[in-house]
């Protein structure tokens, strides 16, 4: 039983780690979207959330949605749009991402009170 477990898990964990055909794409548009945020968002927009292989990818498709958003000052209060951010870089990914996506927060958060 130990085995299949452990079996279980490491898919559980390779499956995570395969990002979808989106991937480059996503970090392209981070690459430009401070320069060029009504471009990124355009690009941004033709991804297929669903179609975004792991919670990794969707959190960063999210939290770059946010920003391009931002940058060109779309105001929102639609919550959903950050939330697969908050919810991976409450626990994981690197510090620049998790900052950004706590800073991005703050204004979701003021209109839910």
């Amino acid at each position: 039983m130990r085995n299949y477990i452990l079996l279980f898990l490491s898919v559980l964990c390779i499956g995570c780690h395969k990002h979808s055909e989106h991937w480059e794409t996503l970090l392209d548009v981070e690459s430009y979207i401070e320069s060029r945020p009504d471009s990124a968002l355009s690009v941004l927009k033709g991804i297929n959330a669903d179609s975004l292989s792991c919670a990794s990818e969707k959190a960063k498709h999210s939290l770059l949605t946010a920003m391009a958003l931002d940058k060109n000052y779309v105001d929102t209060t639609d919550f959903s749009v950050l939330q697969p951010a908050i919810d991976w870089y409450e626990h994981h990914g690197n510090p620049t991402d998790r900052l950004r996506t706590f800073f991005l927060s703050g204004p979701y958060m003021q209109e839910q009170k």
